[in-house]
């Protein structure tokens, strides 16, 4: 495990227009989301840039591209156990290339 995957939201100002697109259900507000890798050097890598609450942590992930680089490296599927690096996410990313998630 290298890196863990999620998707943040923060809170913003009333916007003048669009403001359906920017309004959060959940969080009875407006707010913008990026989703950001936390790896184990205590660094936070943003993967994708600001998104609007609409969109899910799944859309982010695909117009991002983590999976290219992981396919790139070819690291994920290593015979070497000491080299396979996975990612940790939710099950917002199940389906995805070298992610694992919880059940």
């Amino acid at each position: 495990m290298w890196g863990f995957i999620d998707s943040t939201m923060k809170a913003i100002c009333h916007p003048d227009e669009n403001q359906e697109i920017y309004y959060s259900g959940c969080k009875k507000c407006h707010v913008v989301k990026y989703q950001a890798l936390s790896i184990p050097n205590s660094l936070i890598a943003p993967l994708s840039e600001l998104y609007t609450s609409r969109e899910s942590d799944w859309t982010a992930y695909q117009s991002s591209g983590p999976v290219a680089k992981l396919q790139e490296l070819e690291l994920v599927h290593d015979p070497d156990p000491a080299r396979r690096f996975c990612i940790y996410g939710d099950l917002a990313y199940s389906l995805s290339y070298g992610i694992i998630c919880a059940y």
